[in-house]
């Protein structure tokens, strides 16, 4: 609302700043969610590929690197403020602390923390100074952009935690686990391929979702599913694929619907030579 500011005898009005409540640049909490969850789709998909995490127990704990993309994708930047050394004068430990700001490039303060590494732990014993120095920056990096992110890494399947806080807690591995018999869900949810497609390049269980997955794909995979419906050979087969072929019309019709989804060249939206009665509408 215009603020009046009283300057000798006149009056002059001033436009309060048109501020954003949230880092999603909505108050509405249906865009809210959504615009988180679409977020989360893109977010797994470069951890996973690149290999951002690691397991402990069963869960994905992501690396600062993870943490700091997701920030990139809403403006937020960790900003070291300082560090400092220390000393445990009961068990004889050094190690350095440090506070890291979590910031927006307006210079919004969004989140905060601060951190330590000691010489005491058992990952750290005899290291270097500027190695516990360093890590102790990591450690509060990635606090700092946990606390007003973690609910879209979470969205994403993935621990609240960054990876660095669980230093030496329980097995840790980076290879990822094996796949549990049958068909298994996408980290972060979501209908995926049933098979194999495009000559093996897209291996079986990726979600249907996944950036490399073109519309060219979604139309020739829904093509293939509807020819099998009618297949003799396959009783059963119709009940189980038609809710799947849905599920390939509908992320084909959210990805044409979708104006940040660039795309090389429109396609109708109805799979081409496909009878559309054995479509569910």
């Amino acid at each position: 609302m215009p603020l009046p500011l009283a300057t000798d005898n006149q009056l002059a009005v001033v436009e309060s700043p048109n501020l954003n409540l949230t880092l999603f640049q909505t108050s509405d909490p249906k865009e809210l969610v959504e615009s988180a969850r679409k977020m989360a789709v893109e977010l797994a998909s470069v951890i996973d590929q690149c290999n951002l995490y690691l397991m402990i127990g069963a869960k994905k704990y992501v690396e600062l690197e993870g943490w700091t993309l997701l920030g990139s994708m809403l403006g937020v930047f960790p900003i070291p403020v300082w560090t400092k050394r220390i000393f445990n004068s009961t068990t004889g430990a050094n190690g350095w602390e440090a506070r890291v700001e979590a910031r927006t490039r307006s210079g919004e303060l969004v989140g905060a923390a601060e951190s330590m590494c000691m010489d005491s732990e058992k990952n750290w014993a005899g290291k270097d100074d500027f190695t516990l120095r360093s890590m102790a920056q990591t450690r509060a990096a990635g606090k700092a952009m946990r606390l007003p992110l973690s609910f879209v890494m979470t969205l994403a399947g993935y621990a609240p935690t960054p990876r660095e806080e669980m230093d030496g807690v329980g097995p840790q591995a980076r290879t990822r686990p094996a796949p549990a018999a049958g068909p298994t869900a996408p980290p972060f949810g979501g209908p995926v391929f049933a098979c194999k497609w495009r000559n093996g390049e897209i291996p079986k269980q990726t979600p249907l979702s996944d950036p490399v997955v073109t519309l060219q794909d979604l139309e020739s995979y829904g093509k293939w599913l509807n020819d099998k419906l009618d297949d003799p050979a396959k009783k059963g087969y119709r009940a189980k694929n038609e809710a799947h072929i849905q599920e390939v019309r509908d992320e084909y019709a959210r990805r044409t619907e979708d104006q940040s989804t660039p795309e090389q060249e429109p396609i109708d939206a109805d799979f081409e030579d496909v009878p559309q009665g054995n479509l569910q509408a």
